[in-house]
């Protein structure tokens, strides 16, 4: 437990640290899924995420892996939607952004090691950003709307 502890707590701190890098929370996830993919070949596609061979395979009387996994998902999906929603991404959706990434990345992953190749990795990654980017420039125009309408402007093509 103590092992997937000390992993949990570094992903979470590499995560935490490349959504705190970069302000477009669309490039930082495209950096986050280029990282992913150098790591699984620089290990020759024999690690992946470290809590999923405990969520697949442990026995499910074990109540710390369980909290561990748990507590694993909701700290590495609330990492993503709080950057989604710092760039005015609206919260529903930035945490349904949040449940892709996350879910995408670890689908990869086994994908990557099944057929030691990182391409469907670098290939997810692009169409993710692009989605993110979408998410944010709706979220701002949304905004910039809002704060039109409270001052009491009428906003282009109204």
């Amino acid at each position: 437990i103590e092992v997937t502890r000390a992993s949990v707590a570094d992903v979470t701190e590499r995560l935490g640290e490349a959504l705190a890098a970069e302000k477009d929370p669309a490039v930082a996830v495209h950096h986050i899924y280029q990282s992913v993919g150098r790591m699984l070949e620089d290990n020759q596609f024999s690690l992946g995420c470290p809590i999923a061979p405990v969520v697949l395979d442990s026995p499910t009387d074990v109540p710390e892996l369980a909290e561990l996994c748990r507590s694993a998902f909701e700290q590495w999906i609330g990492l993503l939607r709080d950057a989604f929603v710092r760039a005015g991404v609206p919260a529903r959706r930035a945490h349904a952004l949040a449940l892709l990434v996350e879910s995408s990345l670890e689908g990869l992953m086994v994908i990557a090691r099944a057929t030691s190749d990182r391409a469907p990795v670098q290939a997810v990654a692009d169409e993710v950003a692009a989605l993110i980017e979408a998410a944010v420039l709706d979220g701002a125009g949304r905004n910039r709307d809002a704060a039109i309408s409270a001052v009491g402007i009428s906003s282009p093509g109204t």
